[in-house]
């Protein structure tokens, strides 16, 4: 029989011809130079060994495919299909490989079935590498998509502090008390033309790990609204214990934080004799845990799961329904958690972890 299939012996894919016994019947070159590659024995899948048999033996990991592939071959050899097909993965050692196993019967002989064994591993790879490079266009396009909504609604911060300081030039009747004003404005004017370009900056270049000082962030942060009409009737406090250095993307933090402070802020109540947003932040190792109280109007319970929503708003003067979709994001691209806990009336609490990238790419 051999000598009646040697044209095989010129394919490079491995093959052998079963009877319907599930039985080996000729191997070709291929096929046998794979098993002394990787099995050292050709005695163990060649020339009238049960090829089903084989595939029975198979455990551990490779149970479930050897299990398909037996099912898949039985079903040609009775006839019930004429083609079965199923990719797996071969590892060495050493080296990544895939097959598509390719079950059919031969077209001159009903008794026989040809098994091919394909190497489609250059095809795996380049599709590894495609999807790789697909996720990094993902999320820069996010990232891109992401940049207008975040200029367009953080950039409120930095111009209310301008209007507020521009207000108190209003109510200052001396002239020669408005200079102080007309600093103020200047270094407000300065900030939000840096927060601009570095938000442009971090949207269309590759995003690098930095240190971050959460006391430096929450400083510079509480600076830049203390002149914002809300600040002056609410007492805002910060508990931070950082003793370990944090590597993070420090926009998507700024953007972060300053999103929720700027929500505890808009929705403050003004009912209360005593207005508080408590902000404690606890940095390990591992991670930052970062707690925003406020004892504000709250949120309907009903409300909590879309407050996250892209245009989602509580009333129809509450702003875009921006903010905390981009804190969303926000934590989402650092790999955080967020939860909310809020009681209409009362308050409302957000609890954000954030892990610490240890190992930074130089």
């Amino acid at each position: 029989m051999n000598q009646n299939f040697e044209i095989l012996d010129s394919l490079i894919d491995s093959i052998a011809l079963l009877n319907n016994k599930g039985e080996i019947m000729f191997t070709n070159k291929a096929w046998k130079k794979f098993l002394l590659d990787n099995a050292g024995e050709i005695s163990k899948a060649d020339c009238y060994v049960n090829y089903l048999e084989v595939c029975h033996k198979v455990d551990g990991e490779e149970f479930e495919n050897a299990k398909q592939a037996a099912d898949g071959i039985q079903t040609v050899i009775a006839g019930n299909c004429a083609l079965f097909e199923m990719e797996y993965a071969c590892h060495s050692d050493d080296i990544k490989r895939w097959f598509i196993m390719r079950v059919t019967p031969l077209a001159t002989n009903d008794n026989l079935t040809i098994v091919a064994h394909i190497n489609i591993t250059n095809r795996k790879i380049l599709e590894q590498e495609t999807e790789i490079q697909n996720k990094k266009i993902k999320l820069i396009n996010e990232r891109l998509e992401t940049t207008l909504l975040r200029i367009t609604h953080d950039i409120q911060g930095p111009i209310a502090s301008i209007e507020g300081l521009i207000n108190l030039t209003k109510l200052d009747d001396e002239k020669q008390e408005l200079n102080p004003y007309f600093a103020m404005i200047e270094t407000s004017i300065s900030n939000l033309g840096k927060y601009i370009q570095d938000t442009l900056d971090f949207s269309a270049t590759k995003k690098s790990v930095e240190l971050i000082s959460f006391k430096e962030l929450i400083d510079t942060y509480l600076e830049s609204i203390k002149h914002v009409g809300a600040a002056k009737f609410i007492n805002i406090t910060a508990t931070i214990e950082q003793v370990v250095n944090f590597n993070s993307y420090k926009p998507e933090i700024v953007s972060i934080l300053s999103n929720i402070i700027n929500n505890s802020l808009k929705y403050y109540d003004t009912k209360k004799p005593e207005k508080f947003i408590r902000i404690t932040i606890l940095v390990s190792e591992f991670v930052a845990s970062i707690s925003i109280v406020d004892n504000g109007i709250g949120i309907n319970s009903d409300q909590i799961p879309q407050i996250f929503d892209l245009n989602f708003q509580i009333n129809k003067n509450s702003g875009a329904g921006i903010g905390l979709h981009l804190v969303k994001k926000s934590v989402s691209m650092l790999h955080g958690t967020i939860q909310v806990n809020s009681t209409f009336g009362n308050g409302t609490e957000f609890n954000i972890t954030i892990p610490n990238i240890i190992s930074v790419d130089k």
